[in-house]
């Protein structure tokens, strides 16, 4: 018959529990000494235990934290409160602050009578850092946005409002939360703000907006970006929206196409009047150079073209050799004259103006300037322009002045609209 094996005492099960718990304690006199430590408060803080049996709460506690960590204790021994919890800041070994949430409890030994405190320790050190951090962030975006149109704001899946910040005028934080935008906005800006919402719910994908809000007396437009909002799992848990407040520039850039417009309107009619002027200066010329043209040959023609009649019937047998050598002289000047006039009157009102098509006009064009100023004249003609009818006020001074623009030795007519060409050099 087998013995069953001893029952450990409670003091040994209470030592090895002390002993391999997953949290930092310690057993601390009447007068802040330790008096026993495990591993996890040793590893903790940073000395082994047979340093901290020499020290007391006093010398691994910040200084800051001594006086509310005193009164904790004082409170236990007092019976004032059976367990009392704090968080407090200590100084590891290495001199580098640490955080620890403490839970303080009286025990007494049933032998001796005596009270002790213990003090059970978790580190918290990296929580605190990111709620420092958070603190930070959140001062940090509170900043930037103050004095700013930018409003941003949360939603949960049933599209309440969940958070909130920097709201617009007319709006409260009370009077946002838990409602939908069809609680607190105009039904046409809840219409379409909910629809782009779920929208970015259902595909996961943040979009940009303009959503105008229609409040009493005034209406308000925005640039609202909206994103969805995930959990720590990466599941869609809402939308998160920012949203930018543009009326302002929104009615600058009306009233900036405005003036555009307006200036438009009156480049429109300055061009109108100078194409009517020009057009007019056109006709002017041209009935200068028909008028000049007729003088040339009504009538300094007629009367060298007489002239050189008058010589041709003039008796040669009277003449001696002077004289007839005088004669051919006069002769040749008058036959250089009649034909020096016969090229200004072409030049003053070239014949081509009668023709009614583009076509041979500028294939006039094209001799004409290849005889007399050596230029190579190409055409870029569209479609059927070649066979348009001439508008005389147009083709008129293009005809006249496209020698004049001639600066090289070759230059295009391009033809940029229907009827109207234009010579480039």
């Amino acid at each position: 018959m087998k013995r069953s094996p001893a029952i450990p005492s409670y003091d040994a099960f209470a030592r090895q529990a002390f002993e391999a718990a997953p949290i930092g304690m310690a057993v601390v006199s009447p007068t802040h000494r330790f008096l026993h430590v495990n591993r996890e408060y040793c590893k903790f803080i940073g000395y082994s235990r047979q340093e901290l049996l020499g020290m007391t709460v006093r010398d691994v506690t910040h200084p800051v934290d001594w006086k509310a960590n005193l009164n904790a204790i004082r409170r236990v021994h007092a019976g004032l409160a059976a367990i009392q919890r704090m968080e407090k800041r200590y100084v590891h070994k290495s001199g580098k602050v640490l955080w620890g949430a403490v839970r303080i409890r009286e025990i007494i030994d049933k032998s001796s009578g005596c009270s002790y405190a213990l003090s059970q320790v978790i580190d918290i050190t990296e929580q605190k850092a990111s709620e420092a951090a958070l603190r930070l962030n959140e001062r940090l975006f509170r900043g930037a946005l103050a004095g700013t149109d930018i409003t941003v704001y949360a939603h949960d899946r049933d599209l309440r409002y969940i958070w909130a910040h920097n709201l617009s005028p007319g709006f409260t934080m009370n009077g946002l939360l838990g409602k939908r935008p069809s609680d607190i906005l105009d039904p046409r800006t809840a219409k379409v703000s909910m629809a782009i919402k779920r929208q970015v719910i259902k595909s996961g994908l943040g979009r940009k907006d303009e959503v105008t809000s229609y409040l009493p007396g005034q209406t308000r437009i925005y640039d609202v970006s909206t994103e969805p909002l995930r959990d720590e799992h990466g599941k869609i848990a809402g939308v998160v929206c920012a949203a930018v407040n543009i009326t302002a520039r929104k009615q600058m850039e009306e009233e900036l196409q405005a003036i555009r417009d307006k200036l438009q309107h009156r480049v429109r009619q300055s061009t109108a009047r100078l194409r009517a002027l020009a057009e007019e200066l056109s006709r002017t010329e041209h009935r200068e150079r028909q008028r000049v043209a007729h003088l040339l040959h009504d009538d300094l023609q007629q009367l060298l073209v007489g002239a050189q009649y008058g010589l041709s019937v003039l008796p040669s047998h009277i003449l001696n050799g002077t004289d007839r050598h005088a004669l051919d002289q006069i002769r040749r000047a008058l036959e250089k004259s009649i034909s020096l006039t016969r090229t200004l009157c072409v030049d003053l009102r070239p014949p081509v103006l009668d023709v009614e098509e583009w076509g041979p006009i500028l294939r006039w064009i094209a001799d004409d300037a290849k005889a007399k100023l050596q230029l190579m004249f190409s055409v870029t003609s569209f479609g059927e322009f070649l066979s348009k009818k001439v508008d005389k006020a147009t083709g008129r001074p293009f005809v006249t002045k496209v020698p004049k623009l001639a600066k090289k030795k070759a230059f295009d007519a391009l033809f940029d609209e229907p009827t109207t060409p234009t010579a480039a050099a």
